[in-house]
């Protein structure tokens, strides 16, 4: 071909154009428009086998028969070509039938290890490829509304240690969470995830008004214990509104009774779980943590004062006695 004048691009162009009918020209009649296209009778482009007739003009602008330049093998090869980041791709696409996308995902994933070569990628298009994007969005998510969380409280109780008190709570709101999801028998999804993070604000409500109101009473003079009894008894009331409040508010969204209603349902049966074992298993996990903690720190904040205190009596001892004893006649040091 090179000898000839034919650029090799030219001759794929060609035998495109004749096999695949790409349009030269349009042609209008009226309102319609018709392409025009040149393509081999359908005959000869069911058997291939004989290139006479087909010219290629060179660069030199003669005519060059196409079998001088081409020579006929019959193989095999991709009708399409699909890339994906400059890199040959193949899709394979197919339908969940009710299976559910978590399930799928671990199925194919299992078989790809044992079917794919290892110098081959394997990735995730569409509906799998969504949702590993937000899971990854929503765990980040997950993680600021947590640091949010602890910003506010160590503001409003002027504390660094009393917020992690009462951030306990969360990972006791992810137990019911994730028991009602499997009680349900629903599937972990985008709505699950919503319903986690909007467990991040509630079930702190009860931790907060145990230790707010536990720590008015230690102002007002009560002990540690006292104050903690006192709160755990005053506050109970409190609580168990503001979660039967929470409950019934999502009863209705968790029964899915409105038209697609099964979609939003896994986000309700969450906060429902979660409130359900966090109100729970608060009024006796915060009050104990809340002791222990208290514990801790006084005992720190003792070692620390008594640390102080001998540093100054041996500051003041050894200053008594650089004094000049009374009748010597030594300088003062």
């Amino acid at each position: 071909a090179a000898d000839l004048g034919v650029p090799v691009a030219q001759i794929g162009s060609t035998l495109r154009s004749l096999m695949a009918a790409d349009a030269v020209a349009t042609l209008k009649d009226g309102g319609d428009v018709y392409d025009i296209v040149i393509q081999l009778p359908e005959e000869r482009r069911a058997t291939l086998d004989r290139l006479d007739g087909i010219t290629l003009r060179a660069n030199t602008g003669r005519l060059v028969d196409l079998a001088n330049v081409v020579r006929i093998v019959e193989t095999t090869g991709p009708s399409e070509i699909e890339r994906q980041a400059r890199q040959r791709q193949i899709v394979v696409l197919a339908d969940l039938d009710g299976l559910p996308l978590g399930d799928a995902k671990a199925i194919v994933e299992a078989r790809a290890a044992e079917v794919v070569p290892p110098e081959l990628d394997v990735g995730w298009i569409g509906n799998a490829e969504m949702m590993e994007e937000s899971f990854v969005a929503m765990i980040a998510v997950l993680g600021l509304a947590a640091i949010l969380v602890y910003m506010i409280l160590a503001a409003q109780f002027d504390s660094l240690s009393q917020p992690l008190v009462i951030m306990v709570s969360l990972p006791l709101s992810v137990i019911g969470a994730f028991g009602a999801i499997w009680l349900s028998g629903m599937t972990l999804n985008i709505f699950s995830f919503i319903g986690i993070i909007m467990l991040m604000g509630l079930v702190t409500k009860a931790a907060i008004l145990l230790v707010d109101f536990a720590n008015a009473e230690r102002k007002a003079g009560a002990s540690l214990e006292e104050a903690l009894i006192t709160a755990g008894r005053v506050r109970l009331r409190p609580i168990f509104m503001t979660a039967a409040a929470t409950i019934f508010g999502m009863l209705p969204i968790a029964l899915a009774f409105s038209e697609g209603g099964e979609t939003r349902a896994p986000m309700a049966v969450c906060v429902i779980g979660g409130m359900i074992t966090s109100t729970l298993l608060t009024l006796i996990v915060i009050p104990a943590v809340y002791l222990l903690a208290e514990r801790i720190i006084a005992r720190v904040s003792g070692v620390w004062v008594q640390l102080g205190g001998r540093s100054r009596a041996e500051e003041a001892a050894s200053a008594e006695s650089s004094q000049p004893q009374p009748g010597s006649d030594e300088p003062t040091p």
